[in-house]
């Protein structure tokens, strides 16, 4: 039986479901709404919380937007904090003006706010009077970067994460734990994280007896559980926990009902559920029909999530009686009747290394025919999971087998996995996509050259590295605000990824031959197969400048290219009229080099 396509209006939710706090009886979420942010409470029905205000951080790629405590809410919007309180009464602003404010986390008790700050380059940790009779006062300072402030349930210890460059996050950085009194902080120590060794989520137990974190001293993750007053500490859970730190807010665990501890933990791109017991064993919550979790929050009484599954689009949910109640949907939940059903593949590179992705069999493909996308996520240290995924679904119902790639240097494999791509950004991700076409071509799901590959941002620079290191082994490619010039990048980027290439790539100067060797402008001329090139105006990660010079030299050796640049976009090219418009000319693109004999 044919599918009927997908309508391209299905691209663009109506909904987007971005995080989730729970606090003294009040489910508070952020959503984004016709492109601007939106704070929601539950109260029988979804009621809004915030008017005029987009809310939102634009730190790096955002997130930390939101807190909720003792009856107060603390958010970020236009960079600076803003307090307002959930019984009534107009949003005043918290924090002046200047720099950028993000991740506030309002202590228990409602009297204090513990926020990360930039001004100039310069990051701080920094502590404001919840009243906003007062002016922040720098708590910390003197690392490059912080993130996830977290109080104790007393509101007497703060901990946090921080780490220096060249490092990033989940490579290594420091938790540290200090003493609060009236806005300031004293007895600061390092508890967890080392020079090789990253520490993530600071989280106090209930009773304010035990600091529970995340670190990744293995080749998997461990649970931490520190026990304040004796310094002992206890691995509980070891598993694929950390989430890397790309943006701010980033969350894999939460206290819920029954005071237990609940983590997420993902195994071959799906997501679990485990529950921790007060000195019990770890035990399995049935995530019933969903495959994909994000930002688990709860309390005594309630545990939430933004759950989703490759048949259901994302949806606040929460947990009750043994069972997941929906709360909000993140659209109109335009969906097939029957979807391309996805499940996990490992193949085998050409040195026999394993790579991992996520395969969706194609609907209403052309038996005569077979044509395929592969697609390279960003990051580069990120994955693709089980969720539902309305791009594959939209390409699957047009007939195209779409292979998520998870290639080495993703995360949820493990340590080894993920560091594989050290020093090899532009080698082995090159090489899995090539496996990738491969098994394709293998499996008489496409062949090369019915085959094409697309990525964004990491993913783009993957798919031009690709068509310029293997020209004709795929049919096409699509990049969209790629990473055309790796000196560039290390010079204009923003402040979080600036040294990241010394990870990916090498330091500089040192590894200066390699950065121009493995830079897609410098090999444009290898390319054979034809490219369709999308580009912000406005990025701030990749910028247009490096675009612009990348389409130059396409066309002084005589590429055959497309060049497409919204000039009021910026990196992530999320407006829904951009995404249709984008997707529009993808699909005619795809449908002439693919579809035509």
């Amino acid at each position: 039986m044919t599918t009927p396509p997908l309508p391209i209006e299905a691209l663009t939710a109506d909904v987007q479901l971005l995080d989730v706090r729970v606090a003294d009886g009040e489910v508070v979420w952020l959503e984004r709404r016709g492109g601007k942010g939106v704070l929601a409470r539950w109260r029988g029905t979804p009621q809004d919380l915030t008017t005029g205000l987009d809310v939102g951080s634009s730190l790096g790629y955002g997130g930390g937007d939101f807190d909720v405590a003792a009856g107060l809410l603390v958010f970020v919007s236009g960079d600076v904090l803003w307090r307002q309180t959930l019984a009534g009464g107009p949003a005043a602003r918290l924090t002046p003006g200047f720099g950028q404010a993000d991740s506030p986390a309002v202590s228990p008790d409602g009297r204090w706010v513990a926020y990360v700050h930039r001004e100039h380059d310069t990051d701080r940790l920094a502590i404001v009077d919840a009243s906003g009779r007062a002016w922040p006062a720098i708590a910390a300072q003197g690392a490059d970067f912080y993130s996830m402030p977290a109080w104790s349930p007393g509101g007497e210890r703060l901990a946090w994460l921080e780490w220096d460059f060249p490092a990033m996050s989940w490579t290594s950085s420091r938790l540290m734990l200090a003493r609060h009194n009236q806005g300031t902080l004293s007895s600061v120590e390092q508890v967890g994280g080392a020079a090789d060794v990253a520490a993530y989520q600071p989280l106090f137990a209930p009773d304010g007896k035990a600091l529970y974190f995340v670190d990744n001293e293995g080749e998997r993750d461990r649970l931490v559980r520190l026990d304040l007053a004796s310094g002992a500490r206890e691995v509980l859970l070891e598993g694929f926990i950390m989430e890397p730190g790309l943006a701010q807010g980033v969350r894999s665990m939460c206290f819920g009902p029954g005071g237990a501890l609940y983590v997420k933990t993902v195994r071959l791109g799906e997501a679990s559920l485990v529950r921790v017991e007060p000195g019990g064993r770890p035990e399995p919550v049935p995530l019933g029909e969903y495959r994909w979790l994000r930002k688990p929050a709860g309390d005594g009484e309630r545990l939430l999530a933004i759950a989703e599954s490759p048949s259901c689009p994302p949806r606040l949910v929460a947990w009750r009686d043994g069972a997941w109640t929906p709360l909000r949907y993140a659209s109109t939940e335009r969906t097939l009747a029957s979807p391309s059903q996805p499940s996990h593949l490992t193949i085998r590179a050409a040195d026999g290394h394993e790579v991992h992705a996520v395969h969706y069999p194609a609907l209403n493909g052309e038996p005569s025919r077979p044509k395929a996308v592969i697609r390279v996520h960003g990051g580069p240290t990120s994955m693709r999971g089980l969720g539902y995924d309305v791009q594959a679904q939209f390409l699957a119902s047009r007939g195209y087998a779409f292979l998520d790639l998870n290639h080495r240097g993703s995360t949820g494999y493990g340590r080894s996995y993920r560091e594989a791509l050290d020093r090899n950004w532009g080698v082995v991700d090159v090489e899995d996509a090539r496996a990738a076409a491969d098994w394709l071509a293998e499996q008489g799901l496409a062949s090369h050259a019915t085959t094409a590959i697309m990525g964004g941002s990491a993913g783009g620079y993957t798919t031009l590295m690709s068509l310029a290191t293997h020209p004709g082994c795929f049919g096409a490619g699509v990049s969209l605000a790629g990473v055309t010039d790796l000196l560039g990048l290390a010079r204009r980027t923003h402040k979080l990824e600036r040294r990241y290439l010394d990870l990916l790539v090498g330091p500089l100067p040192e590894a200066l031959p390699t950065y121009r060797e493995r830079s897609p402008i410098t090999r444009a001329a290898a390319i054979r197969d034809p490219l369709y090139l999308f580009q912000g105006g406005q990025d701030k990660v990749v910028a247009r400048t490096d675009a612009d010079a990348f389409a130059r030299e396409l066309d002084r050796h005589g590429i055959a290219h497309h060049y497409v640049v919204y000039e009021e976009e910026g990196h992530m090219l999320s407006s829904p009229a951009v995404v249709e418009d984008m997707y529009r000319q993808i699909e005619a693109f795809l449908s002439d080099r693919l579809g035509s004999p």
